[in-house]
C-alpha cells in the first residue's frame, strides 16, 4: 500500500486532491461557504500549478526530441490550454456565484470536468515520460568481459 502512494505521488504531476475532494464531497457540505471558500483556493493553486509547470514547452520539447510522441505531445499542449481555459472560466463562476446554493450543483459538475482534465494531463504526461525512458540506452546494462578462472588457474599450474 505504501509503495502505492509513494507512486501515485511522483506520477501525478499537477497536484489535484483538494479539488478532486471537493468534487466529490456531500451535497450538505456543497452549500456551505466553506465549500466556496476552498474551491476558490483549490482553482487558484491548479491554475498556478499548470502555469508554472509550463507543459506547453515541455510537450514541445519532448515532440522535438522524439518524434514518435508528437502527436500525444500536441495533445498535452490541448488539454492544458483547456484546462487552463476552464479554470479561468470556474474561477470567475466562483466569484460570481460564491454563496448562492443553487448554483452549488452545476459548479460542482464544472469541477469534475476540470478533475477529469487534470487527469487526462497528469496521465499524458507520465505516458511522455515513459516514452522518453523506453527511448534511452540504459546504462546500468553494460556488457562486460568476464574472465574464465579456470583457464587461468590452468595456464599457472
Amino acid at each position: 500500500m505504501q509503495q502505492s502512494q509513494e507512486m501515485q505521488s511522483r506520477v501525478e504531476m499537477i497536484p489535484a486532491q483538494e479539488i478532486n475532494a471537493l468534487a466529490v464531497c456531500p451535497d450538505g457540505y456543497l452549500k456551505q461557504a466553506i465549500w466556496w471558500t476552498r474551491l476558490a483556493v483549490a482553482l487558484d493553486v491548479l491554475v498556478e500549478s499548470l502555469q508554472t509547470a509550463d507543459l506547453p514547452s515541455v510537450a514541445q520539447d519532448k515532440a522535438t526530441r522524439f518524434p514518435h510522441v508528437a502527436d500525444q505531445a500536441n495533445a498535452l499542449k490541448v488539454l492544458t490550454v483547456e484546462a487552463l481555459d476552464a479554470l479561468a472560466s470556474a474561477r470567475s463562476m466562483v466569484s460570481q456565484f460564491a454563496g448562492v446554493s443553487e448554483e452549488a450543483g452545476w459548479m460542482r459538475d464544472r469541477v469534475r470536468w476540470i478533475c477529469l482534465r487534470i487527469q487526462f494531463i497528469n496521465h499524458s504526461m507520465e505516458d511522455l515520460i515513459l516514452a522518453e525512458g523506453a527511448c534511452r540506452v540504459p546504462t546500468s546494462r553494460v556488457l562486460r568481459l568476464v574472465v574464465n578462472d579456470s583457464a587461468i588457474e590452468g595456464r599457472l599450474a
